[in-house]
């Protein structure tokens, strides 16, 4: 077998627990190697931030494009990477499912949001006005003429004058276009806003696979969230690598792929993304036995991909459709996986952060019971900020707690006999009543 021994240790680990029981165990034949590593990331966007810095590293340290691979349960995960990839001018051929730019629907949404800066876009016209029924090319060169002439554009179609019966539907863009373009900007609203507008084309046009496209629209919006306008975040996205269509050049160039795409395929480097609960499982296989067991068999393939760099990405907090950012445990496959068998990204971390990335793998991943490995970095807690002040019963300034919604975190100064002040390793500072706040304590911690 062509890769490292502690790789297939860990690869082992995951396949044991399956029901279905294999008796064989795969031994390496080469000798060496490291621990597979695991990334706490704060959230996706960070978690896109470091695989790019490590694709980054590996390129320096010798690894080409084709050596390197980031695998994903399902096509929308590589959003935020595919971004962060175009906006540093790394090319990438992906591999099960659409690039992000590539799907019609996310060009239509962004074409809408490209009319907002600029009006007299050609391009984006026709393909947003040829959305609406009845209309065709020849009438959206004549409303495009009548656009150039003016000089309010979005005002001209918004009293646009015609009896057919799609001239109410143009007015109304035109209105809308016009309300948004005045507007103080807020992109994930102005997305949220433009898509409304859409939805009715799309469920017409994508009748088959709708909710899985608003989806995916959903996941632009979290996208769009990183950004303070729109004309950075359409900069980034036409960021599109040269050639892409061009099959010999896709040889030398880093893959992203789901793990399904994945089987059969190897690589020197393998990056897994978003190992937390409600990506990986998948949602409708997290209370089937069945599927839970192919679930796990998936990984078990991911993670064998790797012939000698293996990295698990774990974000704390999911975008969910609707809901914006919500924390998530780790997958319960990568729970399984014994502490002495990984060992965490060291990177140079604020005292935050390093609260932060500790806390969240020796509580969430390894358990309470857990002892740090040689491998995990010991944290000063005696530095971080407190109080002397004694604090309401037993929720004293010092004390570590849990919050079924914050997480982990410490009491900083108590504020009155029912208030205290917490910092979350991830959510940060918090008053909580504690009549309300269900806080528990957390009897020993490893590395205090």
């Amino acid at each position: 077998y062509r890769t490292t021994q502690p790789n297939l240790d860990c690869t082992n680990a995951i396949i044991a627990n399956a029901k279905e029981k294999f008796t064989k165990r795969l031994t390496a034949q080469r000798k060496g190697g490291n621990l597979p590593y695991l990334y706490t990331a704060k959230e996706e966007v960070d978690q896109a931030k470091f695989v790019a810095d490590r694709i980054q590293e590996l390129l320096k340290d010798g690894f080409k494009p084709s050596d390197i691979a980031v695998l994903f349960r399902a096509g929308f995960h590589s959003f935020h990477l595919e971004t962060e990839l175009s906006s540093r001018g790394i090319t990438f051929v992906k591999r099960g499912g659409l690039r992000l730019i590539e799907a019609a629907h996310i060009k239509d949404l962004l074409s809408l949001l490209r009319l907002l800066i600029n009006p007299l876009d050609r391009l984006s016209w026709s393909r947003i006005l040829l959305l609406i029924e009845h209309l065709g090319l020849k009438s959206v060169e004549k409303i495009f003429s009548q656009l150039i002439k003016s000089e309010d554009p979005l005002e001209c179609l918004s009293t646009y004058k015609t009896k057919a019966a799609w001239g109410e539907t143009v007015r109304g863009l035109g209105s809308l276009l016009k309300r948004l373009h005045d507007m103080p900007e807020d992109l994930p609203d102005l997305l949220l806003q433009l898509e409304t507008w859409y939805r009715p084309h799309l469920e017409k046009i994508h009748h088959e696979d709708y909710p899985k496209r608003l989806q995916e629209l959903a996941h632009l919006r979290g996208l769009a969230a990183r950004y303070d306008d729109a004309v950075s975040m359409l900069a980034d996205l036409a960021l599109d690598p040269p050639d892409q269509e061009d099959m010999e050049k896709e040889k030398d160039r880093l893959v992203l792929s789901t793990m399904h795409s994945a089987k059969g395929l190897e690589w020197k480097a393998v990056l897994i993304l978003s190992l937390a609960e409600g990506r990986f499982p998948s949602p409708p296989a997290s209370f089937r036995a069945k599927e839970i067991e192919e679930e796990r068999r998936l990984f078990y393939v991911a993670a064998t991909r790797a012939k000698d760099f293996l990295c698990f990405c774990y974000p704390v907090f999911i975008s969910v459709s609707g809901t914006g950012l919500r924390p998530a445990r780790p997958s319960r496959f990568l729970e399984e996986i014994p502490s002495d068998l990984l060992q965490l990204w060291k990177k140079e971390m604020d005292a935050d952060e390093k609260i932060y990335q500790k806390s969240q793998y020796m509580t969430d991943v390894a358990g309470p019971s857990s002892k740090p490995s040689e491998h995990v970095q010991q944290i000063d807690f005696q530095n971080s900020p407190g109080s002397d002040q004694a604090g309401p019963g037993i929720f004293t300034p010092g004390k570590r707690v849990r919050h079924p919604i914050f997480g982990p975190g410490r009491v900083i100064r108590d504020i009155s006999p029912k208030k205290i002040r917490v910092l979350f390793d991830v959510a940060g500072e918090k008053t909580l009543h504690l009549d309300y706040a269900k806080l528990s304590v957390i009897e020993s911690y490893p590395g205090k």
